[in-house]
């Protein structure tokens, strides 16, 4: 079977912001599993990445964000990703309005069956990140050690 291309690879567009030495996180509750995922989502027709994240960072969290810089990209190839392989961009952002944790997206609407599982908004101190199940580790790992010389990463996992 064939590769497909990466213009057929659905894009996903997540936010990195850190204040205080924490980072905003969604914490997800899922098949009785909890992990956590920077904020963001699709990539929708006619739009940017970088479009995708600050829209994303308003949906999901209540916060009007500036993009800063491209982070990381990367290739998810996992076989047993529901939704398949998929290509995300990482951006750290930067607050500039809004409340934290006002998020009005599809995923807090009331019409969420029950098997999609909860989403909570939650900043997570850096020290903590290791101990998490969040993704991609080494994104986790580059913003532990905090050198800035290693963006943008271009991962595969």
């Amino acid at each position: 079977m064939a590769e497909p291309s990466a213009a057929a690879i659905p894009e996903r567009a997540r936010i990195v912001l850190v204040k205080d030495e924490a980072v905003a996180l969604i914490e997800r509750q899922r098949d009785g599993h909890t992990y956590y995922a920077f904020p963001g989502g699709g990539v929708e027709p006619g739009e940017t990445p970088e479009e995708t994240a600050i829209r994303e960072a308003r949906e999901e969290i209540g916060l009007t964000v500036k993009v800063e810089r491209l982070l990381a990209t990367v290739r998810f190839d996992e076989t047993g990703r529901p939704s398949g392989p998929t290509i995300q961009h990482y951006f750290e952002v930067a607050a500039e309005g809004g409340s934290w944790g006002s998020g009005t997206g599809e995923e807090y609407g009331p019409d969420v069956p029950p098997e999609a599982g909860t989403y909570r908004p939650c900043w997570i101190p850096l020290h903590e990140l290791p101990r998490l199940d969040l993704r991609p580790r080494a994104l986790v790992t580059a913003l532990m050690v905090g050198d800035q010389s290693v963006w943008p990463l271009v991962l595969r996992e």
